[in-house]
């Protein structure tokens, strides 16, 4: 951003913002990804032929708001411009590479010897550390989880709950100490990845390719769960979602529940789908649903599984396709 430009705090400052960007560049795909967790952000193409310099230039008079470039080129043009800032990181880190003709593999090889000589080691030692080598150098894991029933919370004053005692295990095993981080919002899970205040995220996340498109990587899948259509036990049961009638469905607007709500309003479609703050638990939406202040949600079937153990005032409608990972 220009140097005087407002300063983003977090990943949600970016709503009412807007990125400058140009069609068919790897950033389309991290801006993208941006925009479908912050729906408000505003998405500005540009010519490609623009450059690197007319971009900061118009970054600088204010005729720009954002763009997204990598470390590297951001790093360079600070060495020569003071009219420039940088921001919060946009995407884990990713490989660079150069591209060579497929046919010219004498090339490809006397490459790959030279970058890996240049770039990779000094006097034989690697000057790249992978993130686990750097949390086995560091001796700690970092996990960030929320603070609800199927994940981390204190009970009579002991810390409990499913995902605490994965992470727990898992440093056992690998001999690390570990850090608990409480993300404020389901949204900061993953901010805290990419921004590096977390090395594991633990929350039934579903791999989505909104997710994906970010640079995140998911572990092996530990659990599947299938999708339910959660509304207070009053409302008479149905056949199919056709039977819904008019209604409010509220989910959060980065759950994978979202894109599976836009699915379900293709059959519903007098069913209006409203986006619930972030910070909102799912456990928390199921709570109004039974105070009948929210009509519809979505909720995955282990969470109603551990909500009905103690109450009797929701009910599951249907099933919403198969179970997911």
């Amino acid at each position: 951003m220009g140097k005087n430009s407002k300063a983003l705090k977090n990943g949600k400052a970016l709503n009412g913002r807007e990125i400058v960007l140009q069609k068919g560049k790897s950033y389309e795909i991290s801006t993208l990804g941006l925009q479908k967790v912050f729906p408000k952000l505003k998405l500005r193409y540009i010519d490609n032929n623009i450059s690197n310099e007319q971009i900061y230039d118009g970054l600088a008079s204010g005729e720009y708001d954002l763009t997204i470039q990598d470390d590297n080129l951001v790093q360079s043009a600070l060495g020569y411009r003071d009219d420039l800032k940088r921001s919060l990181q946009a995407s884990v880190k990713h490989d660079i590479a150069w591209a060579v003709a497929p046919t010219n593999k004498a090339l490809l090889k006397q490459l790959n010897i030279y970058l890996k000589a240049q770039t990779l080691t000094v006097k034989g030692q690697s000057l790249i550390k992978s993130q686990w080598q750097q949390i086995e150098q560091n001796k700690t894991v970092r996990f960030v989880l929320r603070n609800n029933l199927s994940s981390y919370y204190i009970w009579r004053g002991e810390l409990l709950g499913f995902h605490y005692e994965l992470a727990k295990r898992f440093a056992k095993e690998h001999k690390l100490r570990y850090e608990i981080i409480v993300a404020p919002d389901n949204v900061s899970l993953i901010d805290y990845i990419i921004e590096d205040k977390a090395d594991i995220a633990l929350g039934f996340l579903t791999p989505t390719d909104q997710r994906k498109a970010k640079g995140i990587s998911f572990s092996r899948p530990y659990h599947y769960a299938s999708e339910l259509l959660i509304s207070h036990q009053s409302f008479p049961e149905i056949a199919n979602a056709t039977e819904i009638g008019d209604g409010e469905l509220h989910v959060r607007a980065s759950s994978s529940y979202w894109q599976t709500a836009l699915m379900l309003q293709k059959e519903a479609t007098q069913l209006q789908l409203i986006a619930v703050p972030e910070e909102q638990e799912t456990e928390s939406i199921i709570g109004y649903v039974a105070e009948k202040k929210y009509q519809f949600t979505i909720a995955d079937s282990h969470i109603v599984d551990i909500e009905t153990t103690f109450r009797d005032d929701i009910q599951s409608l249907m099933s919403l396709g198969e179970p997911k990972a």
